[in-house]
């Protein structure tokens, strides 16, 4: 399936996506549920210096969900290509059709947008649909939609793996 991005070979992460340091609880899983594992592994094209001159803080993080209210978020990075290579899971009970991950890239400590209390900013935003067969890696990058009162325009791109999978045992989750 190839190289991957920065060292990171997909086959690798997929085949250890229940390992690694973050906290591990153990949970009972129905024998219908569904797990979503995601990397969301880097940006690329977000406040470009020439179109957001400015933008003096580049910290970034994303922030991904299939229901809203059961986020999960990245680290904070830096930078005008971010890279995070960070990995998570989400317990679906079940697969619309169609399902989609959403998920925002957030700027920080911003200065120069006001009206933003907590000092975060959306740079932008994509819906990704959800792999349509279970068991398989989708891997791609997909483009960013950045809302500016009523207008969108296009803000770079983000690149996301994922994978859908049937559980019914106890397995760590984040």
């Amino acid at each position: 399936m190839g190289n991957g991005i920065n060292g990171v070979t997909y086959e690798k992460w997929f085949a250890s996506r229940t390992k690694g340091n973050v906290e591990e609880k153990t949970r009972r899983l129905s024998d219908d549920e569904i797990v979503l594992h995601v990397m969301i592994m880097s940006a690329m094209g977000i406040d470009h210096p020439t179109l957001h001159p400015n933008v003096v803080s580049r910290y970034y993080n994303v922030v991904y969900w299939v229901e809203p209210g059961d986020e999960l978020r990245t680290c904070v990075k830096e930078g005008v290509c971010p890279t995070w290579n960070q990995k998570g899971m989400l317990y679906l009970q079940s697969v619309d059709d169609p399902a989609f991950l959403s998920l925002e890239v957030q700027r920080f400590d911003s200065i120069v947008d006001p009206g933003t209390s907590s000092g975060r900013v959306v740079v932008g935003r994509a819906r990704i649909p959800f792999p349509e067969m279970f068991d398989r890696d989708v891997i791609g990058t997909y483009a960013l939609v950045r809302s500016e009162g009523e207008t969108r325009r296009p803000e770079g791109l983000v690149s996301v793996a994922m994978r859908l999978e049937r559980i019914g045992y106890s397995i760590p989750c984040l």
